[in-house]
């Protein structure tokens, strides 16, 4: 089951203009030698506007109307606006098009001055591209980057019936395990795809301002943090960090039957909360919310911020009135234990705890025992 916390985002900037998801608008070509992919839209001031990359490196340019057919202007760093004078206000135009259109093609050239005294010819040809998430051509073609086996990440699992390697995308420095051995092959082959699946979203966030800081910082993380011959748990991380301040920072565990090939739900295992169990007494509950309550109040090492999250259960004393541990938290299984996470709300004085974004702790196997529903593939 995949567990994602997408919290606090002490966020610099606004966020980018909704782009129209139309294949009908995407370009793939050339400017001078340089392989480029480009979406042209109508942006929210119903002006004409486009954003492209360059196919060697993923990271979107902005394209502004400069008032005539077919004359754009671009922009490194707009902050996610598309007009002229948000680039003017920020960096300012960092290059120059001329274009004719038509519905298959579009033809021009590109200048880093206005005047046009030194050139490249742009040449583009209507894109149509899919791929197996259902993105459009524009994401399809920027999540084609060069991947290869990170040297010296071979690894297996402590009983040594299952092994991996890791695989980068070079350009966004993301990695994602694949398996070279399991106990069922059919099984193995499947957690691979969606493994791979993942990785293509991971690359296209990574190259985007989501998973980056704005110095360009590629922050997505992925590790695998216990494997057996029943499962495989792998944790990814990612986020922004700009003068010590993070932002959009989440968290996430999923964790594959190798029997199966599909991912587990954690709740089939272990006890929830009934849903209309509140309020409740978490120091006498007997489920995974009022047992993590009681593990991160022992284990507080941070009074302030564990009053944070007895302030997310709606707690006072023992008692409280929010139970959604997965709305306030999440879980992964690892070698020792069920690691937990529990996440702050938003607010300043949150920026003050530890990890800067949860309180962490790991619950010993023997003590979840009287929580499984059913048998956990622990062995």
């Amino acid at each position: 089951m995949r567990l994602i916390a997408a919290l606090f985002a002490l966020t610099l900037c606004m966020a980018r203009t909704a782009l129209a998801e139309n294949n009908e608008s995407v370009y793939a070509g050339t400017i001078g030698k340089s392989a480029v992919t480009v979406r042209f839209y109508t942006n929210d001031d119903n002006k004409p506007a486009g954003i492209y990359f360059y196919n060697s490196s993923g990271r979107d340019i902005l394209l502004f109307s400069q008032g005539q057919t077919g004359q754009y202007g671009e922009c490194n760093d707009c902050c996610g606006y598309d007009t002229i004078h948000s680039c003017e206000a920020y960096s300012g135009p960092s290059g120059y098009w001329k274009l004719s259109m038509t519905n298959a093609a579009a033809v021009g050239t590109w200048s880093k001055t206005p005047d046009f005294k030194t050139t490249m010819p742009i040449r583009l040809k209507r894109a149509a591209q899919s791929c197996d998430d259902q993105r459009d051509a524009y994401e399809c073609l920027r999540i084609e980057g060069p991947v290869s086996v990170v040297k010296g990440s071979q690894a297996r699992s402590k009983d040594g019936e299952v092994a991996w390697h890791f695989v980068r995308e070079k350009r966004s420095a993301v990695a994602i395990p694949q398996l070279t051995k399991a106990p069922d092959a059919t099984a193995m082959n499947t957690v691979n795809k969606l493994l791979w699946k993942s990785f293509r979203g991971y690359i296209r966030d990574a190259l985007g301002d989501y998973g980056t800081d704005y110095d360009g910082e590629k922050v997505i993380t992925n590790e695998v943090v216990f494997a057996n011959k029943r499962m495989m748990t792998v944790e990814t991380s990612g986020g922004g960090n700009k003068k010590g301040r993070a932002f959009g920072v989440w968290w996430s565990s999923t964790t594959y039957d190798l029997v199966s090939g599909d991912e587990i739900d954690l709740r089939e295992f272990i006890r929830l909360p009934a849903k209309n169990a509140v309020p409740f007494n978490y120091k006498k509950g007997k489920d995974i919310v009022s047992l993590a309550l009681r593990e991160a109040n022992a284990k507080q090492n941070d009074p302030e911020c564990y009053d944070l999250v007895e302030s997310a259960f709606g707690c006072k004393g023992s008692i409280c009135s929010k139970n959604d541990i997965l709305f306030w938290g999440a879980f992964s299984p690892r070698q020792n234990g069920l690691y937990v996470k529990f996440f702050r709300g938003y607010g300043p004085a949150d920026a003050n705890c530890e990890d800067g974004m949860e309180q962490a702790f790991t619950i010993p196997w023997r003590k979840l025992q009287p929580l499984f529903l059913k048998p956990f593939p622990l062995q």
